[in-house]
């Protein structure tokens, strides 16, 4: 909580302004940088997500979501080995990835914001929908950075076969396999881990409810993957 310097009134961290008196409480944030609050985050997750839920433009959030949509959409192709669908064609599948992750990661962005952003209001938690977007947005930054860096080299290491069954890929190359679906592992733990901070930051709640709002959250995204054949 905030206490106004100037009538004492308490008012939540996120406030800029006093809800009684009207003076600031602290200063406003109109853009956010893309790399200095991607680095933030590593260094100070907590303050960094507080200066998201602040900033007046929610910078990139739409960008975020497509990115990581392209790593999810593979991620699909792959649980269900999907290379048949296009007769182990390797191109039409990148494309049509490329293509396609973009509008799911927007989709999902909206979808999971309105059943995480109503998760919370259950639970009397505070802060916007528009605010809750930008956590979840943000909170998918090392899947981001797992499709940029670490898609490529499951690409690289196994085309096609990366998305069948029949070779399947761990008898291909068992130790690139474990080691690729281990850092996609550490991806998904480390976006969970920044969303249960961000849920704390813009909900003003405990840590075991962050975690359960979290883990709500999650459990859209995983009705994607395993609720789609």
């Amino acid at each position: 909580m905030i206490e106004c310097p100037v009538c004492t009134t308490r008012n939540g961290d996120l406030s800029v302004v006093c809800s009684k008196c009207g003076g600031y409480l602290q200063a406003r944030v109109q853009t956010l940088d893309l790399f200095d609050t991607l680095w933030a985050l590593t260094e100070s997750p907590k303050k960094t997500f507080k200066r998201i839920c602040l900033s007046e433009q929610k910078n990139y959030i739409h960008f975020l979501a497509a990115v990581s949509g392209i790593g999810v959409g593979f991620t699909w192709l792959w649980r269900v080995h999907g290379g048949w669908f296009f007769e182990n064609n390797l191109q039409l599948l990148i494309l049509t990835g490329i293509l396609a992750g973009p509008v799911i990661g927007i989709i999902l962005l909206y979808l999971v914001s309105f059943f995480y952003f109503c998760f919370a209001r259950l639970m009397k938690g505070a802060g916007r929908f528009r605010d809750a977007k930008a956590v979840l947005a943000y909170a998918m930054v090392p899947l981001m950075l797992a499709t940029i860096f670490i898609l490529p080299l499951e690409l690289g290491f196994f085309g096609i076969y990366f998305f069948t069954a029949n070779p399947s890929p761990m008898i291909l190359k068992p130790v690139a396999y474990i080691v690729l679906i281990s850092l996609d592992g550490l991806s998904v733990l480390w976006s969970f881990i920044l969303l249960v901070i961000g849920t704390r930051v813009l909900f003003a709640k405990g840590r075991i409810t962050s975690i359960v709002l979290s883990l709500c959250a999650l459990a859209v995204i995983g009705s994607f993957f395993f609720g789609i054949p």
